[in-house]
């Protein structure tokens, strides 16, 4: 292989590798995601494969490697692409494709000398039906998942298809980013961190007890998914704010936490120019919310998103300047952390049918990478709402709690 082209880390890439640059090795796959497509009938397993190799030309992202040698400026080097990625072919098995993900999930990758994808084509009887990919969350984030899926089709059905990249790559959004055109709009990323870290203290919903280590657990509910619509309908905000504000009402009330920091996942897919860039462009972007004694829950909604609305305008930044930033003008002897971290997340179809309406489920967290409170709500095909909560030293029944406060407050909007 020889490098194309090298140059700086977008700052969605950058934001990630600052989250596990110091991982040990055995941890490094927590950072892995996976997507499963359907593959039509009539295609057989050469055309499936040629298809995942035209896509890994096509995308700049699937073949990028990255050097790490200076610890303050990490680099991305683009290669052409070679076809060297591990492309696999077996039969279907038991568990479907989250049995076979679990398996290529748990080898991590090294993105300073391999590209972070890697995909299993699962025949039946011979015949491909689909395809699992699992890709390093710097590769591509969780709205890249659609982007490539519309192009492997694409491929499947045209095999004539340019292996050129389709669309601009993580390189030119790079340049994009760092051009001094651009100044305004770092300047104003950089007074919103500074407002916040100048804002007060936080709560952290830690309890003066033992540490519990990592607990997680998933609600899902269609009645909370109705009620959160209703409430949506009636204050006229959207969906995912509603959930925040029951998910931070729930949290206050459950802890006596007067003033929280809502660390809350923004896409940064809001120019059209980057909405198809296949890379990470997630960036955690930060809410102080105050919560005064006797403040209701539509009070608190409509100050969420308030908050949220202005956190999001913000979300696309150099987590080291922030970083240098909290360094000046974090003014408390302890480290600064948000209260909570919030994701929402919008799927084709529902993951599972409930069985009951809620159905609690406490599980083992594949990842622990991130926030100690980090809920991710996912609308799950317009049916149903499912509310995963992971936690650090957090008692269970406050999760529990926290958890079930939600939801209530989510159902109480069919009233």
């Amino acid at each position: 292989m020889t490098v194309a082209d090298a140059g700086p880390l977008s700052h969605g890439q950058l934001s990630v590798w600052r989250d596990i640059e110091g991982l040990p090795r055995e941890r490094w796959h927590e950072a892995n995601t996976w997507a499963h497509w359907p593959v039509p009938d009539g295609f057989g397993t050469e055309r499936v494969r040629r298809a995942l190799h035209t896509l890994g030309a096509r995308h700049q992202s699937l073949h990028t490697l990255y050097e790490f040698d200076d610890p303050a400026k990490p680099r991305q080097l683009l290669r052409r692409f070679d076809g060297d990625v591990e492309l696999t072919v077996a039969e279907s098995a038991p568990g479907g494709p989250a049995a076979v993900a679990a398996e290529l999930l748990g080898r991590p990758f090294d993105l300073r000398s391999e590209y972070g994808w890697r995909a299993r084509i699962v025949t039946d009887g011979g015949r491909p039906s689909g395809v699992v990919l699992v890709k390093h969350h710097m590769t591509a984030d969780g709205w890249c998942d659609g982007v490539l899926a519309a192009d492997f089709q694409r491929l499947l059905q045209d095999p004539a298809l340019p292996a050129e990249p389709s669309a601009p790559g993580p390189s030119e959004l790079a340049a994009w980013q760092h051009a001094e055109h651009r100044s305004r709009q770092r300047n104003a990323a950089s007074a919103h961190w500074e407002k916040v870290f100048t804002s007060g203290r936080a709560g952290y919903p830690r309890a003066d007890a033992p540490a519990t280590g990592y607990l997680q657990c998933t609600l899902r509910s269609r009645h909370a998914r109705a009620g959160a619509r209703a409430l949506a309908d009636r204050t006229g905000t959207p969906l995912s704010s509603v959930v925040l504000a029951a998910y931070t009402f729930s949290l206050a009330r459950v802890t006596g936490i007067g003033l929280l920091v809502a660390q809350l996942m923004s896409s940064n897919r809001f120019l059209p120019e980057w909405r198809e860039v296949v890379t990470s462009m997630n960036q955690w972007t930060a809410a102080p919310l105050a919560m005064a004694p006797g403040t209701g829950f539509a009070e608190h909604a409509a100050l969420v998103h308030r908050a949220s609305l202005a956190a999001y305008r913000h979300g696309m930044y150099d987590v080291d300047t922030v970083a240098r930033l909290r360094e000046r003008n974090w003014p408390h002897p302890v480290p600064y952390e948000a209260t909570c971290a919030f994701n929402f997340l919008t799927l084709d179809g529902l993951s599972a049918p409930a069985e009951t309406d809620p159905l609690m489920v406490w599980e083992e967290p594949f990842s622990t990478i991130g926030h100690g409170c980090y809920l991710r709500a996912a609308d799950e095909g317009g049916e149903s709402l499912a509310l995963r909560l992971r936690t650090r030293d957090i008692p269970q029944d406050q999760v529990a709690a926290i958890v079930e406060g939600t939801h209530a407050l989510l159902v109480s909007g069919m009233s």
